[in-house]
């Protein structure tokens, strides 16, 4: 049952990272959604660009770390 003891408050972006078929991805020795990685500093890309690179096979810290048009 849902009571005060077990359940929190949570911002809407935090319940989106927490769904079932969310993409989770590994680099630079941490996990994250694609949302947390576009947010990070280290991330040079839009949500679109990366998550057109992690579909299409590209490694991790590359798609997040190199800038449109420099990815070789």
């Amino acid at each position: 049952n849902y009571e005060p003891d077990n359940c929190r408050w949570v911002t809407q972006e935090e319940s989106r990272n927490n769904v079932r078929g969310t993409k989770r991805i590994t680099a630079f020795d941490e996990t994250k959604t694609i949302s947390e990685w576009v947010k990070d500093q280290r991330c040079k890309v839009s949500h679109s660009t990366l998550a057109a690179r992690i579909k299409y096979g590209y490694d991790a810290e590359k798609a997040i770390a190199t800038k449109v048009g420099d990815l070789k």
